[in-house]
């Protein structure tokens, strides 16, 4: 599904998150870009039905882990996102239904 994502670094990363970190669709984008740190990711915060607030539950806040992958996508992002705060400023629902799943289901 990466490859069919080719140069779409926005769709890639946030592909990486959810299939390679865990990461549920409120916390992929509540993510800012300071929650990126080393080689991991904290976990704060969740955006639900377009409100940030807390996580789904407590056990949720994590500093999680992140292989190379996720690193490079999330860099590749990074270098074209103009939004020096949050990492996707794009509702992902709209990402998902008008980019990643006509780009996958053209390859497939």
């Amino acid at each position: 599904m990466l490859q069919a994502l080719a140069g779409n670094p926005e769709s890639q990363a946030v592909l990486a998150l959810a299939c390679l970190v865990g990461l549920r669709p409120g916390e992929i984008q509540a993510l800012r870009w300071d929650d990126i740190e080393g080689d991991g990711i904290h976990i704060r915060r969740s955006i639900v039905r377009g409100k940030e607030g807390s996580l789904k539950t407590d056990d949720s806040a994590a500093y999680l882990p992140i292989i190379p992958p996720v690193t490079r996508a999330l860099a590749a992002w990074k270098a074209e996102s103009s939004d020096p705060e949050r990492v996707f400023r794009r509702e992902l629902k709209t990402l998902v239904k008008v980019v990643m799943c006509p780009a996958v289901e053209a390859r497939s």
